[in-house]
């Protein structure tokens, strides 16, 4: 018997300990009942749920009740069952009054790493944190009150919060400009969706999952131009600074003291005469001229290293390729899931010369990492980020971010006239999604099927009617071979009539 079951029994004996009795007169008699009686309460396996193994319900008490637990381990559903049925008689529980704040905990505490978690768990694990508690705080503040139970929640509320989330700025304490996406609505009440269902799963209670996701929003498709990268290339090398308002460089009149001639020249940030200001942008300028002209993801290229290694990405300037992620595992990898593939592409000459140079630069002074901070350190996606957002808004493109280079990449290979599957091969993404988000600007990639189509010699001779009216009696069914019959009576018919 189990500990929950012991508590049970436990509080059971104790109630009749107390020697509480019932009257005669307060008891009502049963109502009589014709035909055949009810069945007692039972467990069901019901086979067209839950999988190969099925899922155990609770019949016989009303409506049948799912248990949360599979047709394979029959144990655990006769007890989940028992506790229940004691649950009710005793009003000891009542799932819809689960306040929405142990649910969140339960999970927060279920799917904590601890120590032995990796940088990437343990941050994706203070992401979810964070939404929950956003989650939360909105909803305690709607109500009024702290508290709110599960029973509460409805997709109405949920869309409230969906509204409500997209008029707010994106980030912290920042103005009103850039607002939040339906993708980060999406996510918190993802988390929050997930927390309950994990509850209902790991609990073996039945709560109606209120909470309702807002459907994918439509995925950003916008690529730079040539000169609009660089222009970033421009600040990142010397510290112009663009004028949104007159669309050119900010300039300034310089007149020389000696000879009196005046130079109008590009004005240069104040704060790009300090080092490290400097040297941070030039490990903007590595970024973007890596990010263009191989299209790789922003967490990928954060990894590279200039040395193979098993479990991050390499560049190899010698042989001029680029290696996305480790030998033997990927981002994804684990006991039970296989790794995701390297994604190895040739890069350019002119990229293969720059590489080569940061290369021995960076080996002198023995740092390993592509692209570094200004303390040495590698960088991560989202300093990655902050660092592109800086550059981008000193040339009129505040609004950039680093996946833009991967949508330029795939733009410009598929206007080059080159193919969905080679598109696809070098940039390290599927097919189905170069051709289902880049379709409409692949009219380059046509110009084969143009010339196929114009060529009168390579059209067919037959048609599909030509060749299923001629077929073998061998290949038709027995209502098409009296068809086939009586046509050639006919044409027989007509013969012998001329």
């Amino acid at each position: 018997m189990s500990n929950t079951l012991a508590e049970f029994m436990a509080l059971i004996a104790g109630a009749a300990g107390k020697e509480i009795r019932l009257k005669a007169a307060e008891i009502d008699l049963p109502k009589a009942r014709r035909g055949r009686p009810r069945k007692p309460v039972r467990v069901l396996i019901r086979k067209d749920r839950g999988g190969k193994h099925g899922m155990a319900y609770m019949a016989g008490d009303g409506p049948k009740r799912s248990l949360m637990i599979t047709g394979d381990n029959i144990a655990a559903a006769e007890e989940s069952a028992m506790l229940r049925r004691m649950a009710a008689a005793l009003g000891l529980y009542a799932p819809r009054s689960v306040p929405v704040a142990v649910i969140f905990e339960d999970y927060k505490k279920w799917s904590d790493p601890g120590a032995k978690g990796t940088v990437e768990q343990v941050r994706d694990y203070n992401q979810m944190c964070r939404r929950l508690t956003r989650v939360l705080g909105w909803l305690d503040t709607k109500r009024g009150t702290k508290g709110v139970t599960i029973g509460e929640i409805t997709p109405a509320l949920s869309e409230a919060y969906n509204a409500d989330m997209l008029t707010k700025p994106a980030r912290k304490g920042g103005s009103g400009s850039a607002l939040m996406s339906v993708g980060n609505t999406r996510m918190d009440l993802s988390f929050a969706r997930a927390a309950v269902n994990n509850y209902k799963f790991r609990h073996a209670v039945p709560i109606a999952n209120g909470f309702w996701v807002p459907e994918r929003g439509e995925p950003r498709q916008n690529w730079l131009t040539r000169a609009q990268v660089a222009r970033l290339l421009w600040v990142c090398h010397r510290g112009y600074t663009w004028s949104k308002d007159r669309e050119c460089w900010i300039t300034e009149t310089v007149t020389d003291p000696a000879s009196g001639r005046i130079t109008i020249r590009r004005k240069v940030s104040e704060d790009f005469e300090d080092l490290t200001v400097r040297e941070s942008f030039r490990q903007a300028a590595r970024a973007i001229l890596v990010l263009y002209y191989t299209g790789t993801r922003s967490t990928r290229a954060c990894n590279l290293v200039w040395d193979e290694h098993p479990h991050k990405g390499w560049i190899d300037p010698d042989r001029g390729i680029i290696r996305r992620s480790g030998m033997r595992v990927g981002k994804f990898a684990g006991p039970k899931r296989k790794p995701k593939p390297a994604g190895t592409s040739f890069i350019p000459g002119a990229l293969k010369d720059f590489t080569r140079r940061w290369r021995t630069e960076d080996l002198k002074k023995k740092h390993m990492h592509v692209f570094r901070k200004e303390d040495g350190t590698e960088h991560d996606a989202g300093s990655l980020l902050k660092l592109i957002k800086l550059v981008g808004s000193r040339c009129g493109l505040g609004d950039i971010i680093v996946h833009e280079f991967r949508h330029t990449t795939v733009t410009q290979c598929l206007r080059a006239g080159c193919s969905i599957a080679d598109t696809a091969a070098f940039v390290d993404m599927s097919e189905q999604m170069v051709r289902t988000t880049y379709g409409h600007i692949a009219e380059e990639a046509t110009k084969a099927g143009a010339l196929a189509m114009g060529n009168s010699k390579h059209q067919p001779r037959f048609s599909s009617r030509d060749l299923s009216g001629d077929r073998p009696r061998n290949l038709l069914t027995p209502q098409e071979a009296m068809v086939a019959s009586a046509r050639i009576e006919v044409k027989v018919g007509a013969r012998v009539m001329a």
